[in-house]
Parts: structure tokens; C-alpha cells; sequence
């Protein structure tokens, strides 16, 4: 039988996942390191092994929402995610939580973006 590479890469990273021990799973970076992959197609697969219902993920991530606003020459989106802690962000992030964090799909159709993700804590809600 032959598989594809993706395939083989995916089936790493599951498991992986399945042997981790934390209770909190593993990162992105974390899947990185330990299987020798790229950060940004480690994101790859699990976006898709979390699309097909194979994984969970984002321990600590409580939603968002994603803003647009039309303007004349451009569209811009703002993104605002809601996380339980910092640890959940850097989690999430890495240890560089300041560099904004992207799908690789969704980088591939910006034009732009801003260098640092800045992050607020949540003072008053409805």
C-alpha cells in the first residue's frame, strides 16, 4: 500500500497526540520540534485532521470573532480571539505570542499584516 507524504506526516502527528501524557496536549511547535516537521505544515494538517473530526485542539481558546471592514482600495480584517490565561496564548502562539499567528491558507490571500499581535484582557462583558 502507498501512502502520500501528507498522509505519513499526518498519521505522525496523530500519533503523537495520541501517546502525549499532558493533559493539555501539544502545540503546534511542540508537534514541530518532536517530529521534525514545519511549524506552518504542522498548522497545515492539523487544520485538516481538526476539520475531518480526527483531533481537538486549542486547549484554553474560548472563541472570537473575525471583524471586515470594506474600504475603498482594500479589505481589512480584524481578528479578536478570546483565550482563558496567557499560558492558553502561549500555548496557542508559542513563546513569541507577539508574532501573530496565521493559517497558512488564510497568510497566502493577505496582502498585509501587522508584526505584533497585541493582547488585551477582557475588563467588562455582556
Amino acid at each position: 500500500m502507498k501512502i502520500t507524504a501528507q498522509e505519513e506526516y499526518g498519521l505522525r502527528i496523530l500519533l503523537r497526540i495520541a501517546g502525549c501524557k499532558d493533559a493539555e496536549g501539544m502545540s503546534i511547535p511542540q508537534l514541530s520540534e518532536a517530529e521534525g516537521i514545519g511549524p506552518h505544515y504542522v498548522a497545515k494538517l492539523t487544520r485538516i485532521l481538526r476539520m475531518e473530526g480526527f483531533i481537538n485542539s486549542t486547549p484554553g481558546y474560548k472563541g472570537g470573532y473575525v471583524l471586515r471592514l470594506d474600504g475603498t482600495r482594500e479589505v481589512e480584517f480584524v481578528t479578536v480571539n478570546f483565550f482563558d490565561s496567557m499560558e492558553a496564548v502561549t500555548r496557542f502562539a508559542g513563546p513569541d505570542y507577539q508574532v501573530p499567528v496565521f493559517e497558512p491558507e488564510a497568510k497566502e490571500l493577505l496582502s498585509r499584516s501587522e508584526p505584533i499581535a497585541n493582547h488585551y484582557e477582557v475588563r467588562a462583558a455582556q
